[in-house]
């Protein structure tokens, strides 16, 4: 489905104990693979990381707020930043903009992210230009893919549960045809058996880019299974 803009739309429980967001970044996307002439593997990585970022940045609070988050790889991707501020600014880059294939990096048509990315730490910080101190947060790269991985971060260092998918479609062209995610966060006070429920309905969307692709696609139903309202 084309976007006239890009965007990050939020929805919420009506007990206020579940947040979900949902975001499409195929222009933004566009722009980072024109600006830092990105390859294909490097473009898809990079269009995660971004994706990732930008629906960790729904929960920031103040107008100054600024999220940043590094990602410090062993592997050939070397490093990823993304900064994403409250107004919806975002810029980053990933060091290796020409990543080199790997044989058997690609499953399903998509390109694993683990083999290029390997271990290293990703350092989340969340900076404001108020009295506050800054945010800083660091958790290990366990699976090298950045959905996991930020799913690890929340439940290790905010202590919340999480279901993250992101979508990336690019054409043999290098061409976007499709970037986006959906992330969902449920806070400590939410029932086990309430959990258990949103993760059977989130395993029911098997691909969020042939989501983002068909012709059809409609944010609110998807908020509208969880019970959301935007």
């Amino acid at each position: 489905m084309e976007q006239n803009k890009d965007l990050l739309i939020s929805a919420i429980s009506q007990d206020k104990l579940v947040y979900s967001y949902i975001t499409i970044l195929n222009k933004t996307l566009k722009e980072a693979q024109k600006r830092h002439n990105l390859n294909i593997i490097s473009q898809a990585i990079f269009g995660r990381a971004l994706v990732g970022g930008v629906l960790l940045s729904g929960n920031l609070k103040n107008k100054n707020d600024t999220l940043v988050l590094n990602w410090n790889c062993t592997g050939e991707v070397k490093k990823i930043v993304i900064e994403v501020k409250y107004s919806g600014d975002v810029r980053g880059y990933i060091e290796n903009p020409s990543l080199n294939f790997i044989e058997n990096s690609i499953l399903n048509g998509n390109i694993k992210a683990e083999q290029y990315i390997g271990f290293g730490e990703l350092i989340i910080s969340r900076l404001t230009t108020t009295n506050n101190p800054p945010y800083h947060s660091v958790v290990p790269i366990v699976s090298g893919e950045i959905a996991e991985d930020l799913a690890l971060y929340l439940q290790q260092s905010l202590q919340i549960e999480s279901a993250l998918k992101i979508g990336i479609s690019i054409n043999k062209d290098n061409i976007i045809e499709a970037c986006g995610g959906i992330l969902i966060i449920a806070y400590p006070e939410v029932s086990d058996t309430k959990i258990k429920k949103i993760n059977k309905k989130f395993e029911e969307i098997e691909s969020f880019t042939d989501l983002l692709k068909s012709d059809n696609f409609n944010y609110n139903k998807i908020f509208q299974m969880f019970d959301l309202e935007i």
